[in-house]
C-alpha cells in the first residue's frame, strides 16, 4: 500500500482484471453494464501487457497439474500407518476386474452373511469364511490370509504346488485331494490252505501303491492314476489325464510331474483359470488371488 502526493491512500491493485462487461438488470428494472471478472491466468492470456498483482497473504490454488517431468520422486504415501490394500470379487467370468473394497482396518472379514464384505448370493461360502489381518513386522507389514474353519476351504492360486498327503488342489473348476498310494485290506487265506495268517494282496496291487489324484466334486469318484514321472492334465484327447465333462479347463491345464527330490509337483501351464491348493493361512502378496466357496478374489496392496 502507497500514498499519493496529495496525501490520499492510492487504490489497491484489482486481484482480477476488469476484461469485459455485460448487460445485467438493476432493482429499478434498468439496465447497466456490470464488470466481468476472469482468473488471473486467463486475463493474463487476453493481454500480456496487462499485469496482475497479488497480495502477500493471498493463496493461490492449483488448477494444472502437469505431471511430464521425469524424475526418481514417489508420489506421496503415510508412512506411519498400514499401507492400504484393495480386495476385488472377480464378477462372473472376469479375471481381471470385479466389485472393489478398500481396506484401511487391520483385520478385513469376508463371509456368506456377516464381514466387512459379504458375498450373499454364494451359498458355497461360510457366514464369516476368512478374513485379512495386517500385522507390523520389523520395519514393515505383512497381510496374512486366514481360514475361519469354513465348510468349503479357502484355496490360493500358485503357479506350481509340491503335493503332500491329503493336499486338496483345485484344477479348472475340479476339486481334486492327492492320496501318496492306494489302500486295501488285508484278508488271511482260506484255513484249507494255511494255518498261519498270510495277507492276500488283491490282483491291482502294484496300481494300489501308485500315487493319485482322486476327485471330490464327482458324484461317481473319479481316480486320475499318476504312473509316469511326468503326464499333463488337461481337455485335450492326449491328455494322460483328462476332465472331459469340465468347460473351465485348457487343453493342456497343467502338468503333473516328480522334482529332482522324487516328490510331485503340480505346474501350471499359463492356463486361464489356474490351479489352486487348500489352506489354512498363508500370507499374502500383492496381487494374491484366493476362492472362497465359488467366488474368486484379488488382493493389492497399494
Amino acid at each position: 500500500m502507497t500514498l499519493e502526493n496529495n496525501g490520499k491512500r492510492a487504490k489497491r491493485q484489482p486481484v482480477c482484471e476488469v476484461t469485459d462487461s455485460y448487460i445485467g438488470q438493476d432493482q429499478d428494472n434498468s439496465y447497466s453494464e456490470l464488470p466481468v471478472f476472469l482468473h488471473p491466468q486467463e486475463a493474463q492470456s487476453q493481454s500480456e501487457s496487462q499485469s496482475i498483482s497479488f497480495d502477500d497473504e493471498q493463496i493461490v490454488p492449483l488448477l494444472n497439474y502437469d505431471n511430464t517431468q521425469t524424475s526418481n520422486v514417489l508420489p506421496y504415501r503415510s508412512l506411519n500407518r498400514q499401507p492400504m490394500a484393495i480386495l476385488t470379487a472377480f464378477d462372473d467370468g472376469l479375471n481381471d476386474q470385479g466389485e472393489q473394497w478398500r481396506i484401511r482396518t487391520s483385520r478385513f472379514v469376508i463371509g456368506h452373511s456377516s464381514g466387512e464384505c459379504v458375498i450373499a448370493n454364494d451359498t458355497n461360502m461360510s457366514a464369516e469364511h476368512a478374513e485379512i489381518k495386517c500385522r507390523k513386522e520389523d520395519e514393515g507389514y505383512l497381510w496374512d490370509l486366514t481360514d475361519l474353519k469354513s465348510t468349503n476351504g479357502t484355496y490360493l492360486r500358485v503357479k506350481r504346488i509340491v503335493l503332500r498327503a491329503g493336499r486338496e488342489v483345485i484344477i479348472g473348476s475340479g476339486r481334486y485331494v492327492y492320496h501318496s498310494q492306494g489302500h486295501w485290506e488285508n484278508k488271511p487265506a482260506p484255513d484249507s490252505m494255511q494255518t498261519a495268517f498270510v495277507p492276500c494282496l488283491p490282483a491291482d496291487a502294484a496300481e494300489m501303491l501308485l500315487p493319485r489324484l482322486v476327485a471330490k466334486t464327482d458324484s461317481k469318484e473319479s481316480i486320475y492314476l499318476l504312473r509316469n514321472p511326468q503326464s499333463w492334465f488337461g481337455s485335450a484327447s492326449e491328455c494322460e489325464h483328462t476332465a472331459t465333462n469340465d468347460p473351465f479347463l485348457d487343453s493342456k491345464h497343467c502338468r503333473i510331474f516328480q522334482d529332482h527330490r522324487n516328490r510331485w509337483v503340480i505346474g501350471d501351464n499359463n492356463s486361464i483359470n489356474g490351479i489352486w491348493v487348500r489352506v489354512d493361512r498363508v500370507s499374502l502378496d500383492s496381487n494374491s488371488q484366493f476362492q472362497l466357496g465359488s467366488q474368486r478374489f484379488m488382493f493389492q496392496i497399494m
